[in-house]
Parts: structure tokens; sequence; C-alpha cells
């Protein structure tokens, strides 16, 4: 039996209660603050005809983390207190017939008592505030039984413990106290915890007697009271509050946290550390993050939740993933963090997040015990797992959510459209509609006319309504989840099983656009031997995608939807999808273009062993096997073109095609090391830890095409033709072997030092530069804990630290670069007549010196708590190196092979982070605050290769950062011919359109030589182009609100960015950039005309210099910063005395909305989390779900 839960007992058989309220409150002594052990001895007859079973919940141990007791659990912890009086009898059979050999030497009085357990059927029982855990002693004893080792153990202290057969409770000696009955006038209470939920069995005692009672079920009491009396109001895991009573009869009192109890363990690299002696920049988040949030995955709900950790989604469509960085990025070659589950690499996209325990996110030289994979982070996933000597618990959750579209991509409706056409007067756009059809415009007129010409259309109807495409195609989706866990465990067992289904449908009306998800995961652990524990880990996540296959194949959906005419009916009058000019009609695709099925399968097994060697020594072994399945079949289907009289005009999406592709992944790690951990003269900790590791991944892809069908009905491939057929396959294989070590020195619990080392191996690299060597070393300084900060008082907690740590990476390095490959043609078939093209060719030139990039990251950081723990918070400052960053280099064409990259680039990235939080409690309404804000800029320091300039965005542009913007400096507008005039003859030596007008763009000459050009003449300084900004996202940050009032909860979640800059690109960069599809409705209302010369953009027009007016340049640029309404939630939980009676521990009904608002600057309708004016994304939604959350 650990250590890990706490204390209540359930009692069999009689269910009278024989124990007055006074007497309860004698026998809540045994673990408050004033013992009375002769009262236990009163009721000892009657106790022993109880047949009584512990089961252990502890207050807190050296061994683990406190977590707050579930309301069940102190339902079972009052029964505890009312049928426990049985324990106090010092004499019994058990205890006298059992002996134990006990060999210590300066160990913890809790490692003592868990060996005494882990040797013995006994169980301990006791309060952390009356016993020192962490006290050291040495005994050594043969045989011996269990009192004289308990007399050995506690000799000198002042606790004394009570034997009744297998339970053994540990309780401070007491002074004796004049016995006060209860008298003076009766007050009643409610004690309740920091969610507002009862505490039952909590200990009020007036202060300084032995008046006292116990809370309830439902977590009031009433006592008598003296004049003046003051409360002591004390629960295992909360610190004791003393309430003045005064004039008061009723009283509401709310149990703060125990500081001491909340000291949490972090997971890191191979091993756990307390958080206070902790010297890396390592953030966490735990299980609430996850819960009760209809979130496609977990990713999402991470998003400004950690500060450094930056979450990117890529579109809403159901099943879509999400990507990450952390501290900004490290290498232009790419690379993401490395994430593991439970110890085996996994994907944080594909994990269930209801199994979510809790998550560390490695941010600096912390994450060097992981080497060459580490160089973006490692994010630690801790799944939730079953408890020893625990009964079985069930736990069910269920939401339906309802998905609305957040932010459209709107077009210029036809009105719009209309006016911004006749704003056009130099001829470059044939008038579609008058100004005299504009009133029928704004009737919404039915009337089409046929047979005319109007503008460039020919032989096409002319309409006058307006169609909303967006609103025709696009409504709403919904998303329903189901989770159920069930947990237990015994005295040398716990387990865990976990399954969960997740159905999305997405926001299309025609079609098909549905993803369901499965995941299953089961744990065990299991104690073959005393000191041999086996641990199991089973996990299987699969998904089930079919949609339309326009959505993603071709021309996708959203882009024809946005070029789709604002004036084009959805049907014929025969009620046949209708096609307008050349586009194919959005609805029509969607339900006759074809499909596409996309399965994929996830199995990990992880097995796990742990064997204590001697005391302090532990050897574990890992195995992870895990196999990723992907299958995908793709339909595309041709469709007819229908014009208005139900001709068939053209057949579209030809030729038809069916295609099926196929890939597999097999991962394979096994770990091995070794953990010491010695004490010495009780100041000295010492840890040292030795491991290798072996890692390798078999990859497998095939592919098959058959095009030109002769019916649709049944596409299988067989049924196609055989010519033009194609058929890839493809594989590769990587190993990486590793040896790490970490040494861990602190001293007086004050001062940390900590050293890592990781050798890795890898078989993309030529064997002479194969290995690469990856320090790091971390330092924290608990300065709170030194005298002369305790006596200030100022401060509960107050550390400095810093890091240093070198990580590789070989992401975007090829896996055979330093072998000589062959291509083979894929049109190459040696069979048969014909001519045969060029069976093969040299694939690539050999680089046999290149190696791995290595990062440096340095981190300085702070951490503190003050006024009681209120306000809490960290401070980080850092920067990163790649020094040796792999830079393409270009050759001479003629060398017939691309060129391998080279060691020759330098990138640099510096960044803080800030996170500050407040908690309190007033009465029974508690309130969390935490914010919390990063920024990371990188910079390109040094390249070979090509370092110039060019308008627009730059990838990898020297003395800059990645994706950067360069464009002009706007200058205004012509306004009038004087002006035309003096701005052409600033540039006598060109650079601007011949054809310039009243209406158009100015640009500076930043460099002053006559000539608007990006360039110049090629030397520093000059060329007119200057640095506007760059795609990054800067200053993220989140703001967590949090409330709770008796049964109620609510909390607020905001996220956001503080800078981004984006320009509209493509078909969106200018009004009316090509004469067969509209404008965007931004544009609207904004470009100059000689009744609008304050317009912040120049005139349309369709001839070529549309480009130079909206160049990229200070005018077009825009900062999308936002800030978003991530997550509102609003909750209650039906008191514990009603959901008892049904035989329930829990239930708490919920509406929690995502994406439910935002404030930004983007272009109308662009989302500011896309991409630089994309119109091909799926649009992002808003999700309002209730659900259910039931404990049995």
């Amino acid at each position: 039996m650990h250590h890990e839960k706490g204390i209540f007992l359930k009692t069999h058989g009689e269910n009278d209660q024989p124990f007055s309220p006074y007497e309860m409150n004698q026998l809540t002594g045994l673990f408050g603050d004033k013992p009375n052990p002769f009262f236990i001895q009163k009721h000892n007859k009657y106790m022993q005809k109880k047949c009584i079973t512990p089961l252990l919940w502890a207050e807190k141990s050296p061994h683990s983390t406190f977590k707050k007791t579930p309301i069940i659990m102190k339902s079972l912890f009052f029964a505890c207190l009312i049928g426990s009086a049985g324990l106090a009898q010092a004499t019994n059979t058990y205890a006298q017939t059992t002996t134990v050999s006990l060999h210590v030497e300066n160990q913890t009085v809790g490692d003592i008592l868990q060996q005494i357990e882990s040797k013995t059927g006994f169980s301990f029982f006791y309060n952390n505030r009356h016993v020192d855990l962490n006290r050291r002693v040495s005994v050594s004893m043969n045989e011996t039984n269990i009192f004289k080792i308990l007399d050995a153990v506690f000799e000198g202290t002042d606790v004394a413990y009570q034997v009744v057969d297998n339970r053994i409770v540990l309780s401070k000696r007491n002074e004796s106290l004049p016995l006060v009955q209860q008298s003076g006038r009766k007050i009643t209470g409610t004690v309740l915890d920091a969610t507002g939920m009862p505490v039952i069995g909590a200990n009020v005692m007036v202060k300084g007697t032995t008046n006292g009672t116990i809370t309830d079920m439902d977590g009031k009491f009433s006592l008598d009271v003296e004049e003046g009396a003051t409360l002591v109001v004390s629960y295992i895991g909360f610190a004791d509050q003393e309430i003045k009573v005064g004039n008061q009869t009723n009283l509401s009192i709310a149990m703060k946290e125990d500081a001491e109890a909340l000291d949490e363990l972090v997971v890191v690299g191979y091993g756990t550390v307390k958080r206070a002696n902790l010297g890396g920049a390592v953030s966490t988040t735990d299980s609430k993050t996850f819960a009760s949030r209809p979130i496609q995955n977990a990713a999402s709900a991470l998003q400004g939740e950690v500060p450094g950790l930056t979450i990117t989604r890529s579109g809403g469509a159901p099943g879509s993933d999400m990507t990450m960085k952390v501290r900004d990025v490290s290498s232009i070659n790419g690379g993401t963090p490395l994430v593991l589950i439970d110890g085996a690499e996994g994907n944080i996209n594909m994990i269930n997040p209801s199994d979510i325990e809790n998550i560390s996110v490695l941010k600096d030289g912390s994450a060097a015990i992981y080497g060459a994979r580490a160089s973006d982070g490692v994010i630690l996933i801790t799944t939730k797992s079953g408890k020893r000597n625990q009964k079985t618990t069930v736990a069910f959750d269920a939401y339906y959510s309802i998905k609305t579209p957040a932010l459209l991509r709107k077009p210029a409706n036809l009105l719009q459209h209309a006016e911004m056409a006749l704003e056009i007067t130099d001829g470059s756009f044939p008038i579609e509609y008058t100004e005299d059809e504009l009133d029928l415009i704004r009737q919404n007129s039915d009337l089409v006319l046929t047979d005319v010409e109007w503008g460039r259309w020919t032989g096409y109807p002319k309409f006058y309504k307006n169609q909303d495409w967006n609103e025709m195609l696009i409504g709403n989706g919904n998303m329903q989840n189901y989770n159920i866990n069930i947990s237990g465990g015994g005295e040398r067992y716990s387990y865990m099983l976990s399954l969960g289904h997740q159905r999305e449908e997405g926001i299309p009306k025609y079609g098909e656009d549905t993803n369901k998800r499965y995941f299953v995961r089961a744990k065990s652990s299991i104690e073959i031997f005393k000191n041999l524990t086996y641990d199991l880990n089973l996990a299987y996540e699969a998904s089930n995608r079919d949609y339309s296959s326009g959505l993603t194949e071709g021309q996708n959906i959203w882009e024809l939807i946005y070029k789709t005419r604002s004036w084009a009916p959805m049907y014929n009058p025969s009620g046949t999808f209708y096609t307008f000019e050349g586009f194919d009609n959005p609805a029509q695709v969607l339900e006759e273009g074809g499909m596409v099925n996309k399965t994929t399968g996830n199995v990990t097994v992880n097995n796990q062993l742990k064997w204590d060697i001697f005391d302090g020594l532990q050897l574990v072994g890992q195995a992870v096997i895990r196999k990723y399945d992907q299958d995908e079949n793709v339909t595309n289907k041709k469709i007819i073109n229908y014009d208005w009289d139900n001709n068939e005009v053209r057949e579209k999406r030809t030729p038809n095609s069916a295609e099926r592709r196929y890939q597999k992944t097999l991962s394979k790690n096994f770990t091995l090391y070794a953990d010491y951990k010695k004490n010495f003269s009780d100041k000295h900790d010492l840890s040292i830890m030795v491991g290798t590791s072996h890692e390798s991944e078999n990859y497998d892809k095939f592919s098959a095409k058959r095009i030109n069908f002769d019916q649709q009905e049944n596409m299988s491939l067989q049924l196609g033709s055989s010519q033009d057929q194609s058929a890839w396959s493809e594989g590769n294989q990587w190993t990486i072997n590793s040896f790490f070590s970490r040494v861990n020195y602190t001293f007086a619990n004050k001062y940390v030092i900590e050293g890592t080392i990781r050798a890795d191996g890898s078989s993309r690299f030529d064997p002479d530069h194969r290995w690469g060597w990856f320090p790091g070393v971390n330092a924290a300084w608990r300065l709170g804990e030194e005298d002369f900060m305790k006596k200030l008082g100022w401060f509960e907690d107050l550390k400095v630290r810093a890091s240093y740590g070198e990580m590789g990476n070989q992401s975007g390095i090829g896996l055979y670069d330093y072998i000589q490959l062959i291509s083979l043609s894929s049109d190459y078939y040696p069979f048969g007549t014909g001519v045969k093209g060029m069976m093969a060719t040299s694939g690539n030139i050999v680089s046999t010196s290149r190696t791995w990039e290595t990062i440096q990251t340095t981190n300085v950081g702070l951490d503190f708590a003050t006024l009681g723990n209120r306000l809490y918070g960290a401070f980080d400052y850092f920067w990163k190196e790649n020094k040796n960053m792999l830079i393409p280099k270009t050759y001479p064409a003629m060398l017939g092979a691309d060129a391998p990259s080279t060691n020759s680039g330098h990138l640099s990235v510096r960044g803080w982070e800030v996170s500050l939080g407040w908690r309190d409690q007033i009465r029974d309404f508690g309130y969390s605050i935490k914010f919390n804000i990063s920024d990371a800029k990188n910079k390109v320091v040094d390249r070979v290769g090509s370092n110039l300039i060019s308008l627009g965005l730059n990838s990898t542009p020297t003395g800059y950062p990645l994706n950067s913007f360069f464009g002009y400096e706007f200058d205004g507008i012509i306004q009038n011919e004087e002006e035309l005039q003096e701005y052409i003859a600033r540039f006598p030596n060109g650079g601007i359109p011949g054809d310039l007008s009243v209406g158009d763009a100015k640009y500076k000459d930043l460099d002053g030589d006559g000539q608007l050009s990006v360039l110049g003449d090629g030397q520093e300084g000059s060329g007119d182009v200057k640095y506007l900004g760059d795609k990054n996202p800067r200053y993220n940050f989140g703001f967590n609100l949090g409330m709770t009032w008796k049964g109620f909860d609510f909390s607020a979640f905001i996220q956001g960015v503080g800078r981004r800059t984006m320009f509209l690109g493509g078909e969106t960069r200018c009004p009316m950039p090509e004469a067969w599809y509209q404008s965007a409705e931004y544009w609207y209302g904004k470009t100059w005309t000689a009744e609008r010369t304050d317009a912040k953009y120049p005139a349309i027009t369709l001839k070529d210099k549309r480009n130079y007016n909206y160049y990229v340049s200070t005018n077009t640029k825009f900062n999308v910063a936002y800030a978003r309404l991530k997550n509102l939630q609003l909750g209650y939980t039906i008191p514990t005395n009603i959901t008892t009676k049904a035989g329930l521990q829990k239930v708490r009904i919920y509406f929690s909305g995502e994406d439910l608002f935002e404030v930004h600057n983007t272009p109308s309708g662009w989302d500011p989390e896309e991409d630089s004016g994309s119109i091909t994304s799926y649009p992002f939604t808003r999700n309002y779900s209730f659900g259910i959350n039931v404990v049995f």
C-alpha cells in the first residue's frame, strides 16, 4: 500500500451509530489538533464487533502530489471518522505475531513507512501536520515485532501510535486540556471547499478548548459557544481557518488549499521533480484545460494556455490538425516539438483529450536530455491512471455541440459589384450594369433577360437578383462527444479503461462532410514482487473521414464559393444545377463530384518494468511499439454543366478518376535507464540517472490510379481504363541510438544544480559525422527559503533560475543524402513494345560532411508567490542560436541533380515570457485570474547563397525574421494633373507605369536614384523597399477567469495575438483583379473616385497598372492582431445530498462555448489566424455545447 492518497475507512456490519456528536468530535481528534485517546478505548469493545477495511487517501506524502479529495472520498472519510474507534487498541493478535526485518540508514520516515507497508500487511493512517515525514532516521532490526520498530522510528518525537490488527494510526501526543462542555448560544454553519462544494467531516473546534464537532454530509455543523469564541476549522489538505464568531449565528466558511500540499511534481525527461526545485523553463497544465470543451483535438485547447507555445490552426474542417511551435522556430528546415505520451512518441492531435492528466512543456535547456529530437521543445503528456486501494469508479461525460460559421470571406454582392464597376472610367472594364439598372438590383428583382449582350457576356442571361453563395451553401454543423472512464485498484494493482467516441459534421449544406473518431486506452500496473512492478499501457485511436472530394480535390469548394458570380442562381428553371460561364456550380460539385474516404488507425503498445534493486536505486525498462495506418480512397467524378435552358453545355472535371493511397509507419523505441537517489546528512540530495535507447521507424507508401471510367456508379480501380494508369510505391527507414545521463544535486533544499548529457547517432548522416553530443545544465536558488527572506515575510516562494542546453535538429534532411541514390522513371516499363524512356538517373549529389544542426538555448527566470500564495507568477528571458543551420546551396544546372544543403546558416531567436495569477476565496465565493504573454523574434543572421530581397514575401532574408514582407512606402494618391506631372518627374529613370493618371498611387524614392525599384543598383542601402513585418505571430497572450459559488462554476478564456502582418494576395490582392470574377467586399467604398478623394486606396482599373497601384506597401499592410473569446463555461454541480440518494458521486451539467467572439483588424471575412488572404481554407466555426458529467 502506497502513501499516494489519504485516509478513510469503510465499515461492514451494523448500521447503527453509537456516537454522539461530541464523541465524534473526540474521535476526530485522532486526525485533528487535539486527540483524546481515552475516548478511543471507551468504544474499543463496540468496534471489535465490526469488520473494518482500510482504504488509503493520504493528505500528502513525499512520494506523490496531493490532489483534492473528491466528494465521494470525503463521504467515505466521514464514515472513517464514525467507524474507526476500535483502532486504538495497543495490543492484538496480528501485530504480536508479525515480525519485520528492517535495515535502513539515513532514510526519511515517509520512505520507512512505505517500506513497512510493502513488506507487511500493515497500513498507516496519519495527519501530515503531526508526523514529520522528511525526518531521517537509521534502523537496523531483524525479525522484530512492529512495536519495537515504531519505537525506534519515532524515538525522541511527540508521535504516538495505536495498532489494531494490521492498521496503525499515528497521532500527536496530547497535553491535557480543560474539558469544556458545549454551552452558551448555538451557532450553525457550512464548510465549503474552493469549488463551493461541502467539506464532509471537517473538524470544527472552539479555540483553546475541546468543545467541537464535525460537519455532516452537507458540510453543515451546529455548536454551542461562549461569548467572544473563535472557531478553528481543519481538514486534510486545507489550511486551518480561524473565525471569530462575534454576533454571527450562521457562518459560511471557505477552506483554502494547504500550500504545502500543493507542492506538485512536474514531469521532466525520464522522471519527475518538485516544482520548487525546478531549474528549467517548464510550463505545465492539467486536465482542467481540456474538461468539458467542444474541441476537435487536444492541441486546440492549448492555444494561449501555455506561454511560449504557439498553436496555429490550418482550418476548421472536421478532424483538422494543428501545428505547434515552442518559442518560435529553431531552423528554416522546419521541425515540430517532440511529443511523448507516457514516455512514448505520439501525436497530440490524435489522443483523446479526456485521457490527459497533465502536460509539461520543456522549453529550454531542460529539453537537452532528449538531444537530437528536442530542438523545437518537448511536450510530455501523462494520461490518467487508476489508483491502488481505490474502489471501482465510473465517470461518464457527454456533450452535444452546434457549430456555426465564424468569419466567412465575403465577395462583393451584386449591388456592390455593379457600383464598383461603374467607378472604372478608363475603359478597362466593359460596363455590365448601368446606373439606371441599379434600382432593379436594389429591389432584388427576379427579372431575367435572355439573348442580351451585357459587358463581356454574350449568350448568357442577365440577372438582377443577388445570390449569397455563402448563405446558400454554408450552414450549421454539429459535434457529439462521449467518454467513459473506469478505474480502480487493489493493494498491489491498479487499472484504468477509457473509451471515447466523437462524431463531427461539417458546415456545407450539400454533399457529405463527417468525421468519426474512436478512442480506447487501457492501463494497468501490477506489483509482481515487492520490488518489481509491471506497467502496461495500450492505446488505440482511429478515425473515419467521409467527405465530398470537392472540398479538397482540384479547385476546391471554398474557392468556387468565393469566385462564383453573385448574380448566378443555384438552379435553372428546370430545377437542374445551373452553371454560369466556366466556373462550376459549387453545390453540384459537392453533390455529384465524387467522394473521399480516409481511415486512420494508430496502435501503441507501451510496456514498462520497474525494478527497485536496493534502497535508492531503480532500474526502468520501457519497450514501445507503435503502428500508424492511413488508407484513402478518392473518386473524382465528371459533372455536366447545364445552361439556363437546361441544355448540356460542357463536361467538367474530366477525366474522371479513382485513386487508392495507403501508407503505414511502424515505430519502435526501447529504453533502459537506472536512477539512483541518495541523501547525505539531511542536507545533501544527490540523484544520478544513466540510460540508453534505440529508436527506429519504417515507412511504406503505395498509390494507384486509373482514369476514364465509362460509368460512375462503381469506380473500383479495376473498372477504369488501363491506359494512362499509374502506380507508385516508396519506403524508407531510419534509426537513432542514444546514451544519456543526468546528475542533480540539491543542498539544504535551497541550492539546486543539474547537468545532463546525451549522445545521439543518426542513420541520416555519414558514419564519420553521425554522432552528436548535446549537453545541458540548469541551476536554481530558492531565495525564499533563506532566513533573511523568511524574516521579511514578503514571499511564500521566491526562486531565481538559469539554464543552458544544446539540442540537435535533423528536420528537413534527406534520409540517405550521404549515399548515391538512383531515381527511377515513373513511365518506364521494360516489357512490351513501344518507346522506352530513360530508366534511371542520378538522384542526388552525395554529401558526407554535413551533420546535425545544433541549437544553443539559454534561459534566465524568476518564480514567485506572495500574499498568502494568492499572487504568483513567473518571468523568463531566453535566446536561441542555430549557428550551423543547413542551407540549400545553388549549383549550375548542368550537374543534373539537386545539391545537398550545407551547415552554413545562422539563425537567432530572442524572446521573453510573463505569467501572473491571482486566486482567492471569500466565504463560499472563490475566484482566480491568470494571464500570460510571450514574445519571440527570430533573425536570419547569416546564410550562403543569394541574399537579394524581392518585393513581397521573403522566406529567409539575411538580417531579418523568417517569412518577412518587403514593400514600398506609400506616398498618397495622385489628386490632380499637377501632382501627376510632379510625381512623374521624380522618376526620370523609370520604374513607374507609363499610363499613370489621376487616382493612381504614389510611392517614395527611398534611395533617391530617380527610379522606383526593389534593389536599385544592388549595393547596400539602395532600392526603394523596406521591411514591413513578418508572418510570425507576436505577443501571444492568454487570459483565464474562473469563479465558483456554491454549486455553480464559471470560467472564461481569452486568447490572442498582439501583432502579425498580413497582405491580401492572389485573387483578393486588389479590387476587380480580373474581369471574370468580382472583388472582395473589403474594397467596396474605399477606392478613389472624383467624389471620394480622401479614399485610402487608389482608383479601380483593370489595366496592368492595377498591380502597381496595389503593390505590397505600407498602404496594403494589415496588422491582424486579435483577441478571441476562446472558451466560456457555465456549470452547476447538483448537491451531493441529492446525488448520493441516487448512488452517484457527482453530477454536473454545463454549457460550454468555443471561439464565441473576437475583436480583430482583419479585412472583412478573413479570420486573423488565416494565412495571407487565402480563399481556399475551410472556415473556422463557433461551437455551442451542452453536456453532463456523471461519476458513479
